[in-house]
């Protein structure tokens, strides 16, 4: 009625790891935790030009409102001394 297959196997296999295998497991495991070092600098760093970028997107709105507004005071003394 059952399967030969459908056995439950153990959580981990059974088998001798070589020193070569075993060293290739441990330079996975580096390769993987530098990866994920490189990928949280990266995300900083984009977290810090965003920031930045905002930053100085917000300064020229302001340096562009001021500018206007001079323009603005400009005109209306132009517009006063004629009347």
């Amino acid at each position: 009625m059952g399967n030969d297959r459908s056995r439950i196997a153990p959580g981990r296999s059974l088998r001798i790891i070589d020193s070569q295998t075993r060293t290739r497991f441990q330079n996975h495991r580096e390769l993987i935790q530098f990866r994920r070092k490189i990928n949280n600098i990266n995300i900083k760093h984009n977290d810090e030009m965003s920031r930045l970028n905002f930053i100085r997107h917000d300064a020229k709105k302001q340096l562009h409102q001021i500018q206007h507004d001079i323009s603005k005071k400009q005109l209306s003394k132009k517009m006063d001394a004629r009347t």
